[in-house]
């Protein structure tokens, strides 16, 4: 049978593959992960980005520029994170260059801490009015790692919490700017033991809440050994079991089931990480300064894609894609 004859969603997927080398698959993207700023007004025991001064973050206009590629004309979703986004004060046309440069856009999603809800409110409808406008749905996630002064010794800021229970307030009737929006909580040693409180919460208060564990993170320049990460066998077992009260009682994403799963099991049996990553072979990064990477927790900076061409820097650079699925993802 020629390729002319076949379904669009299979040459779409044939067309994804003709300019990669056999392994690893790589694919034209379908995500990027786009940290907007590299500065925040938290101060997290996990990241250390709020040590960062601001340096130049890619305008508005240089985004069309470096969006302009065929490298992205099968983009569907944009992660928009920072450091905290909502500090740009061009946030709404930094939005605008994304929803109008990718012609497949689907969705963009916002990461914020909630820390100032004023000004994360005031983003947050500005966003929404940017993607009504463009036919795209945006998406919110919350950061809240705890109950009360849990999550505000977890991201070093008291009062923290309350802002981000305010958000997701301001969130709830918000359906005509926010397709969906849901809490994210980092796992850590200082939170490990009020994770089922902060489930509790999400339930009595109609709040969907996705877990993950804490790790080693270039991008949040926490590749020191601190011990934030440092979690003892009884912290181990009790997120285990966390993990696998989740998948069997409280999601009900398959994906997500078995995400849980596979982390589960690296905890425990030390078993090599078998959940699904988009940035093995169909994600990329964008950094605040506009260069490329292929994921944000392992890649080296490819190139700047402000003055080289993405297309280019994305395939040439297989090798290293290799070397991280080879010797990174399973861990």
């Amino acid at each position: 049978m020629k390729i002319s004859n076949l379904p669009k969603v299979a040459i779409d997927f044939i067309n994804g593959y003709k300019d990669a080398k056999m392994y690893p698959k790589q694919r034209l993207p379908r995500v990027i992960q786009f940290p907007i700023n590299d500065i925040c007004n938290s101060k997290c025991q996990m990241c250390n980005i709020w040590q960062q001064k601001r340096e130049y973050e890619v305008t508005p206009d240089k985004i069309r520029e470096i969006l302009n590629n065929d490298l992205y004309r099968k983009v569907k979703a944009v992660g928009i994170n920072g450091g905290e986004p909502t500090l740009r004060k061009d946030i709404g046309e930094v939005t605008e260059a994304v929803a109008t440069s990718l012609p497949n856009l689907n969705s963009i999603s916002l990461i914020t801490n909630a820390i100032i809800e004023k000004k994360v409110i005031a983003a947050i409808k500005t966003m929404g009015e940017v993607c009504n406008q463009n036919d795209v749905h945006l998406g919110v996630m919350v950061s809240l790692d705890g109950v009360g002064d849990v999550h505000d010794r977890v991201r070093g800021r008291k009062g923290n919490f309350e802002s981000a229970v305010n958000v997701l307030e301001f969130l709830k009737n918000s359906s005509d700017i926010v397709s969906n929006y849901k809490i994210g909580c980092t796992i850590i040693k200082e939170n490990v033991f009020g994770i089922e409180d902060l489930l509790q919460w999400c339930i009595d208060n109609d709040v969907y809440g996705r877990f993950r564990l804490g790790v080693p993170h270039q991008r949040l320049y926490s590749n020191d050994g601190r011990e934030a990460f440092d979690l003892n066998h009884e912290e181990k077992f009790h997120i285990a079991n966390f993990l696998d009260y989740l998948r069997k009682h409280y999601e009900t994403d398959e994906s997500r089931r078995f995400f849980y799963k596979s982390l589960r099991d690296q905890i425990i049996y030390r078993k090599p990480r078998a959940a699904g990553c988009d940035w093995k072979n169909r994600g990329v990064t964008l950094t605040s300064k506009g260069e490329l990477a292929y994921c944000a927790v392992q890649s080296r900076v490819l190139g700047d894609s402000k003055s080289e061409d993405s297309n280019k820097l994305y395939w040439e650079n297989s090798d290293h894609l290799e070397d991280i699925v080879n010797n990174e993802c399973t861990t």
